[in-house]
């Protein structure tokens, strides 16, 4: 016999389970939801012993004891919610156990004592066709105040005691007693890929029949992906272990099957521990490694994407139990709770995207003078995991704006522009066919000269109307405003900074000119191919002003020390030690260039077709390779020895010992490395981002963009290609982030950047890795 918990993790809108009666108040229905960067983790233990071979509870625990792997919680992981189910059979035979046991002690991790933990909910089953001395029940506990108040870490040893377990009817054992415990986490962590999850429970009967539940109110994401965990009490095999070995249950079908929305895919749940005629056989997938002959206890996960489509709007989890038959005892269910799960694949432009303004040399000050060019940046920002296409940006020129100009559009849109439309008649610049890949910043800069005089200030309102991207979402609306200061006359000025740049300065009189003659832009600055002007008086600018430049700080000092040890007989790698069991091994310094041979064909099999000759290299102040082919990157590092990285070691060379979100802490800073926000504009040389830092003895360490272990430009620059698979084998890893990424584009994550092994792209690249081989 045995109890089924089941979880079901969805993007929802009104989600509901529906099963054989929908009027029971306890029939399997939506206890709660969870959006964003979040997961969960479920496990548990059984409350009874089975010292023979039949499949009944000889005994029960005092206590028991499950321990949530650390491996399987982030290490910034925060708690949502934490949920303890708790429960099993109940005989009518007279004895002092006739009613459910709704209270018990639990010791989290890392406390010394037990809490008595209540019940909030309890539920039972119905009566049961040819049971009638025993019903099931499941009691669910909030202990999410219970693990905040003692500091708990999720990960750890859970311990339950004080259940009241009734196995036995009067003195006899009974194949129905069933005694167990389950812990459910919910957590959020940034690093993660977006989620949803829906937890249904309840409990609901079956035996010698089929429960459905009908799940809807979501949308399953562009790309499908979702997997299913469940929960069952008393799990056996009927007959018994040795009977059971070729998965049939010999009393009829058994069975978990997963239908997708149109009734045409289905799934029947199995893997390598669980055969598909006998799901419920004792064992908990979820830790590694698996358990086996865990009396009571089922707790397994699927992938269910295979049933999944996009545009999806429910799925239908059936259940089925055999009765009785060819004198075996059949199965027992009882439903306690659900969890399926569907990841959340979307564009997400409203969290990020924002307006910048800027002198019209990019420095950012805190108030500007009127009449002074300004530059003025939209810049739509995607910090979700799925490019966003077809975006509308539309923007009405203020109407204390007396010119403009289009200094960049983005690449590959239409843009349109009305010099005396929008709401204030100064114009209106509109861009339609926006692409915005996840993880980067797509912009459409203009240049402005506002109304001058201004005796007293004002300020510069600026909106900018986006509408949704195809893949989903909302409209909305970004703006901004910036001071101006008070001035009664104008002029040209320039901008003056120690480096030889220019910065705002009043020259005291009108048209005077400190630098240079009247240079005015007729449209002439172009960049993307897009000029315009919009020359009601002109945009005047100074000549003889520098452009912004920075001195190298580290020009004149000696070269940074390097990070890391060299790896043995492999030039331009370092050794990454074992981190989380990962065993060592070596890694690129550098962004791989190509020193010598051709790319060859961007499409090929995946062991090569010999057209790539290029040999990948690692070297300092060299240009990255870029355009290049997954096919074409794992070539070139094979043709050197090596071999391109996998996901899990890019992440331990990027995050290191301590887990950081990036290479080089666990804050984002705009600058370290070659993002969007270091206004680099494209890919710089390797070890470009490089800083000397001074050390007391008067020597420099390496700073600025690389990991603890010395490797550079992980973050940002351009792309870098790993050797996992993705969606069925159709895509590989992408990780890191480009020129062109945003936040949260930029950190060490490689679960959501993926793309077709022989696309090419301006921002993608490759490092690559090796065996360590100590000695060389």
């Amino acid at each position: 016999m045995a109890l089924i918990a089941v979880a079901a993790l969805l993007t929802p809108r009104a989600s509901l389970a529906r099963c054989d009666s929908p009027g029971d108040p306890d029939c399997v229905d939506l206890q709660a939801d969870f959006r964003g960067t979040v997961d969960f983790f479920a496990t548990g233990a059984a409350l009874t012993v089975n010292d023979d071979d039949d499949d009944r509870p000889d005994r029960a625990l005092d206590e028991a004891s499950v321990v949530v792997p650390e491996r399987r919680i982030p290490p910034r992981a925060k708690l949502l919610k934490a949920y303890l189910y708790f429960g099993g059979s109940l005989f009518a035979d007279g004895d002092d156990i006739e009613e459910p046991d709704t209270q018990v002690e639990l010791q989290v991790p890392g406390s010394t004592s037990f809490s008595v933990v209540d019940g909030e909910q309890v539920y039972r089953s119905g009566p049961i066709p040819g049971f009638p001395e025993v019903i099931l029940y499941s009691v669910r506990a909030d202990i999410t105040e219970l693990m905040t108040s003692t500091q708990a870490n999720l990960h750890g040893t859970y311990t339950l005691r004080g259940f009241a377990a009734d196995i036995f009817n009067g003195d006899q054992e009974h194949t129905a007693a069933t005694a167990a415990f389950s812990i459910v986490l919910i957590f959020e962590e940034a690093l993660l890929p977006p989620r949803s999850i829906v937890l249904f429970d309840g409990m609901q009967e079956v035996l010698g029949s089929t429960v459905t539940l009908d799940l809807s109110g979501f949308i399953v994401s562009e790309q499908p992906s979702g997997s299913l965990t469940f929960f069952a009490l008393e799990g056996d095999c009927n007959p018994g272990p040795d009977a059971c070995a070729n998965g049939n249950n010999l009393a009829g079908l058994e069975r978990v099957r997963v239908i997708g929305a149109d009734g045409t895919r289905t799934l029947v749940l199995k893997d390598d521990l669980n055969p598909p005629n006998d799901i419920f056989n004792r064992t908990i997938n979820t830790v590694d490694p698996p358990l086996m002959n865990v009396t009571g206890t089922d707790i397994d996960t699927f992938d269910i994407t295979e049933v999944l489509r996009a545009g999806d709007e429910s799925v239908r989890v059936e259940v089925t139990t055999p009765a009785p038959a060819h004198g075996e005892a059949g199965e027992l269910i009882g439903l306690a709770y659900v969890v399926v799960g569907i990841d959340v694949f979307a564009p997400e432009l409203r969290v990020d995207s924002r307006i910048e303004v800027s002198t019209d040399r990019g420095s950012v000050l805190d108030a500007y003078y009127p009449g002074d060019p300004l530059r003025v940046k939209y810049a739509l920002s995607n910090t979700g995991n799925l490019p966003a296409s077809q975006v509308k940006l539309t923007t009405d020129v203020p109407a204390n704006v007396r010119a403009f100009e289009v200094l960049e559009a983005p690449e590959g849109a239409e843009l349109s522009v009305d010099p005396t439309g929008g709401a204030f008649g100064r114009g209106q610049v509109s861009v339609e066919g926006v692409a915005v890949r996840h993880g980067e910043v797509n912009d459409l800069v203009l240049l402005m000269e506002t109304d001058c005089p201004l005796p007293n200030g004002g300020a510069l309102a600026l909106a900018a109307d986006v509408g949704a991207p195809r893949e989903g979402g909302v409209p909305f609306t970004m703006t901004t405003t910036v001071a101006l200061l008070g001035r009664d006359r104008c002029g040209p000025r320039y901008y003056l900074y120690g480096g030889g740049g220019c910065r705002g300065i009043d020259t005291g009189g009108d048209g005077l000119w400190l630098l240079g003659g009247l240079v005015v832009l007729l449209g002439a600055r172009r960049r993307r191919g897009v000029a315009w002007l919009a020359a009601a008086l002109g945009l005047a600018f100074a000549a003889g002003c520098s452009p912004d430049t920075q001195e190298d700080p580290g020009a004149d000092r000696p070269a940074p020390a390097a990070r890391g040890y060299a790896c043995p007989g492999q030039d331009g790698m370092v050794i990454i030690p074992s981190i989380r069991n990962q065993p060592p091994f070596c890694v690129d310094q550098y962004e791989a260039t190509i020193v010598e041979g051709a790319l060859g064909n961007p499409e090929q099999p995946e062991g090569g077709d010999g057209s790539t000759t290029a040999v990948a290299a690692s070297v300092r102040f060299a240009h990255p390779a870029v355009g290049v082919s997954w096919f074409q990157a794992q070539a070139a590092c094979a043709n050197a020895g090596k071999r391109l990285c996998t996901a899990q070691e890019w992440q331990v060379v990027c995050r290191g010992d301590e887990e950081l979100a990036y290479p080089y802490g666990e804050t984002y800073e705009p600058g370290t490395c070659n993002g969007f926000g270091a206004s680099r504009g494209g890919v710089v040389e390797t070890g470009a981002m490089i800083e000397s830092v001074p050390r007391d003895d008067g020597g420099y360490d390496a700073g600025g963009c690389v990991s603890v272990h010395g490797a550079y430009d992980l973050s940002g620059n351009v792309w870098e290609w790993n050797a996992d698979a993705f969606l069925g084998d159709t895509r590989r890893g992408l990780a890191g982030g480009s020129f062109r990424s945003n936040e949260a584009g930029l950190r060490c994550v490689t679960e959501d950047a993926h793309a077709p092994p022989g696309e090419v792209n301006d921002a993608y690249g490759f490092r690559c890795c090796a065996d360590y081989a100590p000695g060389g």
